[in-house]
């Protein structure tokens, strides 16, 4: 599948979900007819409609309707009501957390914040010390020498033990650290360039003594994300 870096335009067409979170089971539609139909299918709450029906149907029982429709409608009605608090209280945890605010970089070198709901496949993002990673991310550099980062999953598989994790080598040293990206995003391109333009003229600063092995590595990785390949520098 192919990602246009910085391009939600051609990203759109493919089709990629967005970034919200949604714990909530139901919505204000759903929920009557979903409710219901998950309230059935236990057993017990089945047995007893089944019971209901059978004191509808006049000599088929000597049992009052009302005492086999009032109990069930009882049961139903206090489950259906538990139900609908909890999934409100996951509709707001759902709001909090898509407002939690990201830092995506946008065409003319600025990071802004924007709700983590809105990020799209495609965007770069700056992600602080200490701070929750919004959405399924690649690094492309850290401030830590070698494009090092350490991760935390343990909202994942409750580890708590710091993982390591390391940009590709191509990206870590030719876009820098963070705060040179920043730097060279506002300082050393015009700011008519695109994103597309800055980054492609950052990677063709790699050194001429490439392997051909690897430059070809580098090649496959750049034509996928919509980048031209590295310029043969040899003489």
């Amino acid at each position: 599948m192919r990602v246009d870096l910085m391009d939600n335009a051609s990203n759109a067409p493919r089709g990629f979900p967005n970034n919200a979170i949604r714990t909530s089971k139901y919505t204000v539609i759903t929920f009557i007819p979903l409710n219901l139909f998950l309230q059935f299918r236990r057993v017990n709450n089945l047995f007893f409609l089944l019971v209901m029906s059978l004191t509808l149907i006049p000599g088929a029982t000597p049992v009052e309707p009302l005492s086999a429709i009032a109990p069930l409608c009882l049961v139903v009605g206090l489950a259906a009501l538990k139900d609908a608090f909890e999934d409100f209280k996951r509709h707001q945890s759902d709001k909090v957390a898509n407002s939690i605010e990201a830092h995506v970089l946008r065409g003319d070198g600025e990071f802004e914040e924007i709700p983590s709901a809105d990020v799209q496949v495609g965007d770069i993002m700056k992600i602080y010390h200490g701070e929750e990673i919004r959405a399924d991310c690649v690094i492309l550099a850290s401030s830590l020498p070698e494009g090092l980062a350490y991760i935390e999953t343990s909202n994942l598989d409750g580890e708590t033990n710091a993982k390591t994790k390391k940009s590709l080598e191509v990206t870590s040293l030719n876009l820098g650290t963070a705060q040179q990206l920043m730097a060279r995003c506002n300082a050393n391109f015009p700011s008519a360039m695109s994103m597309k333009e800055r980054f492609s003229q950052q990677v063709s600063e790699v050194p001429s003594t490439m392997s051909q092995g690897l430059r070809g590595g580098v090649d496959t990785v750049l034509e996928g994300m919509g980048f031209a390949k590295l310029p043969n520098n040899d003489n």
